[in-house]
């Protein structure tokens, strides 16, 4: 019995320490997790809220610059009988849009190659002849057969509204927009309407898709939540940080257009298998630059 408990006693301070040494290893690791797992959130949610501003700022530019382009080139479009093909090809060659369309107020489309269209009911028509400044989808443009996004702004001359300029990117050049990667993996992106009509995506072949049909229908019920509310911030439609594939939605601007990242789970795997290798805390914003 004694030998026992010399033994024992001779053992306890190695004991302690291993003792010491588990607890300091579970610590170690819990606080590895935690950081990883922090790391791979912040670098997701980062990298939807900066390509998030990127076209914020893209649309907002776009709408400034037909605005100005719209009352630099008033008189061209006020007077009776005037060339208005010149105006719309020199408009076309020297700004970043696709196309410009000009619609008079009876609401015949004219382009710089001379075609018409009535597009009296077109939605920018109808806002833009009430003085309103806007973006818009057209699917199937009556003109050329394109899908496009348009920025558009009312022409006014002498107090009068006489017709709407029209801005237009192709569906593929917004789609070069959303091009991202991590770590050398492409990140999924799109650009959809309130309605759900993918107008943007890094692959093209679901442009003009439905983006409940793209994504299914696990997440259609948080896509809507968001996009029917007044929300502008980056938001986790699949509410926390769960076990598989993960998606992030914001809102472009004050547009009525929204961007979603979508992250595969194997993708996110691989993102903290690097963070984890690492060995630090990422720091996040020189990392982010590799997606800018």
């Amino acid at each position: 019995m004694k030998k026992s408990a010399s033994f024992l006693k001779r053992m306890l301070p190695f004991i302690l320490v291993m003792a010491t040494i588990i607890v300091l290893l579970i610590c170690f690791r819990i606080s590895n997790f935690n950081t990883v797992s922090n790391g791979t959130w912040k670098l997701l949610e980062e990298t939807t809220d900066r390509k998030k501003t990127l076209l914020s700022e893209k649309f907002q530019s776009y709408k400034t610059l037909v605005s100005s382009l719209a009352f630099a080139y008033r008189d061209d479009f006020a007077l009776k009988d005037s060339d208005i093909l010149s105006p719309l090809v020199e408009m076309e060659a020297n700004t970043g849009f696709d196309y410009i369309r000009f619609i008079d107020k009876s609401g015949m489309s004219h382009t710089s190659k001379g075609t018409e269209a009535d597009c009296s009911d077109r939605p920018y028509f109808i806002r833009g002849m009430k003085g309103e400044t806007g973006v818009c989808d057209v699917q199937n443009s009556r003109l050329n057969g394109e899908s496009m996004i348009g920025f558009f702004s009312p022409v006014e001359n002498d107090g009068e509204y006489i017709g709407v300029l029209v801005g237009f990117i192709s569906q593929r050049n917004l789609s070069f927009l959303l091009e991202s990667e991590i770590f050398g993996l492409n990140v999924d992106a799109f650009v959809f309407t309130k309605s759900g009509t993918i107008v943007g995506s890094d692959n093209v072949s679901l442009l003009n898709n439905d983006i409940y049909e793209s994504l299914g229908s696990i997440v259609s019920s948080s896509i809507k939540g968001y996009t029917y509310s007044n929300k502008r911030g980056v938001e986790n439609i699949y509410e926390g940080k769960g076990e598989g594939d993960q998606a992030f939605i914001s809102r472009i601007g004050n547009e009525d257009y929204f961007l979603l990242m979508h992250f595969p789970l194997s993708y996110i795997e691989e993102i903290a298998a690097t963070i984890g290798s690492s060995g630090n805390n990422l720091k996040l914003r020189d990392m982010s630059r590799q997606f800018q």
